[in-house]
């Protein structure tokens, strides 16, 4: 038994330490927003509000430790709800004006004009205001409680002499978990009508360690305790909302904006041999792409190596010369049946799509009819 798995993890090492040593490339391109709005590129952001219905009632006490007389207060503090809005309308305005993509309105001057009613519209319209986002945190779930996990340790029994798994001591945590949905409508300004309408729930948790007691005798009576956590109130679960809100950003980048997609390529193993490219590798993996990419184009093109020409397409790619990478593919394809290169060349065609679409988004050249009404509703649990 302890030869195989001995002869287990040697494979496993041995395919960790080929995957390290593999060459590979960063490639990047652009893929278009979920939904179109290049119509749509002067928006104002409105303060996220809370929706009371949606959040709990939670007690002021979490259940302790009866047996220890362990109480504590809630984790939900009075403000929880009033930052988590806060949070959410910063990354939202964060999150679009970084895009590059849309000229923002934050939600500080936003409100101001929303308050002045129908003269608040056509003033925000005159400055070029095409739609208006309005979101609010429209769900909120705390679940607190506590629990004792036994700590263990095998001991021999003096009379049987086997082997017996013992309770030695106990843990005690406290257990926090948050459940909180975002949601947000983009309107147009002039009509009202819903463009996008979007909803993002996460899930985080929590295990706070509180004591741990080992026992010093045969009975629980008797024991040592080292107390980790030593407040009456559990940990605030005020960070753990604003982790959750700021996880949705780049979900809803790419909902609303064109954005990169980033990949590492692993190059095509110089197979069969040829030395004259040794020093292209090399020179990938320092990120000297064109340089690598030169040396393996001389040599696909005198030739005809087809490592050498798919590597060469690899590192137009990782450029910025999507067009040139995909004709270069495309010629290696008529040469081989090696699958990586129709596999690869897949990939580019896709992405030259992708990036077609993303770059008519910015020039606002989309075809007509892209743009309209789209609800979603992303779930992500962290």
């Amino acid at each position: 038994m302890k030869k195989r798995l001995f002869a287990v993890s040697l494979l496993a090492t041995i395919g960790l330490l080929f995957i390290s040593c593999q060459s590979t490339v960063v490639v990047r391109h652009l893929e278009p927003a979920l939904v179109d709005l290049s119509d749509y590129r002067t928006l104002a952001i409105a303060s996220t509000t809370v929706n009371a219905n949606g959040i709990g009632n939670y007690s002021p006490w979490i259940n302790g430790f009866d047996d220890f007389g362990y109480r504590f207060s809630t984790g939900y503090e009075r403000d929880t709800a009033e930052i988590a809005a806060k949070t959410a309308s910063a990354t939202l305005t964060q999150t679009l004006q970084n895009s590059g993509f849309f000229t923002v309105l934050p939600p500080s001057d936003t409100d101001n004009y929303l308050g002045i009613g129908l003269d608040g519209l056509t003033l925000l319209i005159n400055k070029g205001v095409k739609a208006i986002v309005n979101s609010s945190i429209s769900y909120m779930d705390l679940d607190e409680h506590s629990y004792t996990e036994d700590i263990t340790e095998y001991k021999t029994d003096p009379v049987t002499h086997k082997s017996i798994k013992t309770v030695v001591g106990r843990k005690r945590y406290i257990s926090q978990t948050v459940t909180l949905t975002l949601t947000y409508v983009i309107k147009d300004i002039r009509t009202g009508s819903v463009l996008t309408s979007n909803s993002y729930t996460g899930k985080k948790s929590r295990d706070t360690l509180v004591d741990t007691r080992m026992y010093t005798g045969a009975t629980s009576s008797n024991f040592v305790e080292d107390r980790i956590y030593s407040y009456t109130y559990a940990p605030s679960v005020t960070d753990m909302t604003k982790a959750i809100i700021t996880s949705f950003q780049s979900d809803i980048a790419h909902q609303l904006s064109p954005t990169w997609k980033v990949q590492t390529i692993a190059l095509m193993d110089n197979k069969p041999k040829d030395a004259n490219v040794e020093g292209a590798y090399k020179l990938a993996d320092q990120g000297s792409v064109e340089a690598a990419y030169r040396l393996f184009s001389s040599n696909w093109q005198a030739t005809g190596h087809v490592p050498s020409g798919f590597n060469a397409a690899l590192m137009l790619e990782a450029m910025g010369k999507l067009d040139d990478a995909v004709s270069l593919m495309n010629k290696v394809s008529l040469v081989t049946y090696e699958p990586r290169v129709f596999s690869e060349l897949s990939r580019m065609l896709n992405a030259q799509k992708q990036q077609a679409a993303a770059e008519n988004q910015i020039t606002g050249t989309s075809p007509a009819g892209e743009a309209g009404m789209t609800t979603t509703q992303i779930i992500t649990v962290k």
